[in-house]
């Protein structure tokens, strides 16, 4: 067999609208598919693709020469098309081929596809001009060729309905998402699924659902799908040995992360236990490279590499294979220019003895976190008066009693039935209502409850009425949080839709409390949300100090939930498991139910253990609905004892398969129910267990004693203010599975 090539196809499409028929305008117009115009550009499509690329480079070593990047209006239909059937030709039997692709996704009717009538599609760029989408149909025939050469096939789609593509939303999201083709495909043959005929297939969503993108990515500050973020940053961090199914796990986690309710997809029959790339461990490089470019002036050095691939400012390189070697050159990262290169200086040796031709490799010996992922929160301009209070609550007291108006105290307990929502609030210096998250009228001043039911008519039938107060001047003035206060770990901006978290005030017994409340909260985004969905509600004179404190609690519980790890070696080979006491039942995702005891295990493929394990520090603690930790191993309170596994070696020099961490009957599942996140941090060296424990919304004290780069950055991330970022030593990971808390389904006849 010819030594493996790997191989890879990526495609990013922001714009589609260049595409559009002359004459049409753009706004009403109907393209000559007889569907909607797709008049809207995406933002972080070509950069998902371009990132991909870096990642396969540097980290999967892919060679350049054989990865193909198409973008924006070159991504046409003849293109894609012939892009794909010239990768089919030049792929040999045991190579590896990757395809991604983003964009927007969409559906074309066909009346052979049964049960649905439709087919998934991706959106091509030149769709407006009435071209066919490319349906998934197409793909399998298309990619079929491959998996008959023996070839290891990889497919990733971020796009809307992509979960059949072989892929309540935010207002903070793009939706990748256009509008139906009406045109019948009338194809009722269907090939082989390829996820049946061995390849693997991660999809951003269900195939009924949408796909966002979000205008800020916290690892790199440019704009990316949601799922993509998600993959990416898991990809950085993760053993490229790691099985498909665990990479999986904690993408969803991190998107849950960010309250979206789409669920990505992994299929595959026989892949989704391996690899990504396939194959069994060693498949793929286990530690990130990156080549050296070119001298950049005395003691400089050009890297190809840069934030797809981790690095950050203050991480430090030394050259592949001599990470234990004091003498070798050591380089320190300077300057970070993007996706895929960056500048470092040379810190350690001579700069002389860095090898161009060709170019020598350099691995990340210590690691520098990307900045703290903090808190997003939108606050109403203050404006709230007495005066101007007690002229609402007659007009509320009016509202009531009226037959039509359910009368709503807190938006994030409203059921989920067809019964819409209308939200009065301040805007443009008076009040505006919106019903279904549109602006449907402003009213006069002043405000009466005769003319906020007049606005209510242009929706019949029954409507829920919540009213956002804005804070008072008083309020607003000791709210101290954002840049250039000492708390600005919390940053508060001007669009609401970039927001985690509105501070939103409500009328309830003649008076006004406040809340920080997810933007489109619900009773069921508990759970999908592993943030808590608000705060709690607080009367004026208290939140003054209460609602600060709980920012913070909120910034820190986010950037336990979004951190991301140093990139990883495969060191250590051990993942987190829960365990059902009653039937012995590993969980790493699904349910665990009201009433249960639940142990904890770690857990390791058998192929990935190696002779010798190096031991490191073990923690778990879990992150409820609510925002609070509680420490589950080392037990609450023990200190550091008996969590620096393995503490032996099996007989035959292996570690075991499989370790419990403290007692087979450690929690107990309680209410509240809701989606909870169980946190995995292993660590050469200790760190305090107690750091680990948080409740209430006071800020903690600091931890006494010296403290190292580890420590401050794990256990730093509570602190009011921004401080300096060390470098941290490579020998860490973090990992996060999101375990929905339920109660106890109930048994229904014989």
């Amino acid at each position: 067999m010819a030594a493996q090539t790997r191989r890879a196809l990526l495609i990013g499409i922001n714009h589609y609208e260049r595409f559009a028929p002359p004459g049409v305008q753009l706004e009403v117009g109907v393209g000559p598919s007889g569907r909607d115009l797709i008049t809207e550009p995406l933002d972080g499509s070509v950069n998902d693709a371009e990132a991909m690329r870096d990642l396969l480079r540097d980290r999967f070593n892919f060679d350049p020469a054989h990865i193909r990047l198409i973008e924006d209006t070159a991504a046409t239909r003849e293109h894609i098309i012939g892009a794909i059937q010239q990768l089919v030709a030049d792929a040999q039997p045991g190579d590896v081929v990757v395809f991604y692709y983003a964009g927007h996704g969409s559906q074309r009717v066909n009346s052979g596809s049964k049960p649905t009538g439709y087919d998934q599609t991706i959106v091509p760029a030149d769709a407006n001009t009435g071209v066919f989408d490319i349906r998934n149909k197409e793909l399998a025939r298309l990619f079929g060729p491959l998996l008959q050469k023996g070839v290891t096939l990889t497919l990733i789609f971020d796009s809307c309905h992509s979960g059949g593509i072989t892929r309540g939303p935010q207002a903070r999201y793009n939706q990748r998402w256009a509008a139906l083709d009406p045109r019948d495909a009338a194809d009722s043959v269907t090939p082989p699924a390829l996820e049946d005929g061995g390849a693997l297939v991660l999809s951003a969503a269900q195939d009924d659902e949408t796909a966002a993108e979000t205008p800020r990515d916290n690892a790199d500050a440019l704009p990316h799908g949601v799922f993509t973020s998600a993959l990416l940053s898991v990809l950085r961090s993760a053993s490229p040995a790691e099985p498909a199914t665990r990479i999986n796990q904690q993408v969803k986690a991190m998107m849950q992360s960010t309250g979206q309710k789409q669920e990505p997809v992994l299929a595959g029959k026989g892949r989704v236990q391996q690899p990504l790339l396939g194959g069994g461990p060693g498949a793929a490089l286990g530690v990130t490279t990156v080549a050296v470019l070119r001298p950049d002036g005395p003691g400089r050095v050009d890297l190809q590499g840069g934030l797809a691939v981790g690095l950050r400012v203050g991480a430090e390189l030394v050259p592949f294979g001599h990470r234990k070697d004091s003498a070798v050159v050591r380089l320190r990262v300077t300057e970070v220019r993007g996706l895929s290169q960056s500048v470092a200086m040379v810190i350690r040796g001579s700069a002389d003895s860095i090898r161009y031709r060709p170019p020598e490799l350099f691995e990340i010996d210590k690691w520098a976190p990307g900045p703290a992922a903090g808190l997003r929160v939108w606050m109403p301009a203050a404006g709230l008066e007495q005066s101007a209070l007690a002229q609402l609550t007659t007009a509320f007291a009016e509202l009531r009693t009226a037959g039509n108006i359910e009368w709503v105290e807190d938006p994030t307990d409203v059921p989920p039935d067809s019964i819409p929502l209308a939200v009065l609030q301040r805007g443009g210096g008076g009040w505006t209502l919106g019903i279904a998250g549109r602006v449907v009228t402003t009213l006069p001043q002043p405000l009466t409850a005769r003319a906020i039911r007049s606005g209510l008519r242009q929706r019949p039938g029954k409507v829920r009425l919540f009213v956002l107060l804005p804070p008072s001047t008083q309020l607003a003035t000791h709210l101290e949080l954002g840049r250039g206060s000492r708390n600005d770990l919390v940053e508060v901006v001007t669009d609401r839709r970039a927001a985690d978290y509105l501070l939103v005030g409500r009328l309830r017994g003649g008076h006004v409390e406040y809340a920080w409340v997810r933007p489109n909260a619900s009773r069921d985004m508990a759970s999908s949300s592993t943030l808590p969905i608000r705060g709690e509600w607080w009367a004026e004179e208290q939140g003054r100090d209460s609602l600060v404190d709980e920012a913070l609690r909120l910034a820190k519980v986010r950037s336990w939930l979004t951190m991301e790890g140093p990139p990883a070696s495969g060191e250590y080979p051990y993942h987190l498991a829960l365990r059902d006491l009653a039937t012995g039942k590993l969980i790493t995702e699904g349910s665990v139910y009201d009433s249960s005891w639940y142990g904890l295990v770690l857990r390791a493929d058998s192929a990935q253990l190696g002779p010798w394990v190096a031991p490191r520090w073990v923690y778990v603690f879990g992150i409820d609905r609510h925002g609070k930790s509680v420490l589950l191993f080392p037990a609450s309170g023990a200190g550091n004892v008996f969590n620096r596994l393995p503490r032996q070696q099996g007989a035959n020099g292996f570690g075991s398969a499989i370790m419990q961490l403290g007692k087979d009957s450690l929690f107990y599942i309680t209410p509240p129910f809701g989606l909870d996140t169980y946190v995995l941090l292993t660590s050469a060296e200790p760190l305090p267990p107690e750091a680990l424990e948080w409740d209430g919304v006071m800020r903690e004290a600091g931890v006494r004693g010296g403290r190292g780069a580890l420590e401050d950055l794990l256990l730093g991330n509570s602190a009011a203010t921004r401080g300096p970022t060390p470098s941290v030593p490579a020998n860490w990971s973090i990992e996060r599975l999101s375990i929905l808390s339920a109660p106890k389904p109930v048994r229904r006849g014989p």
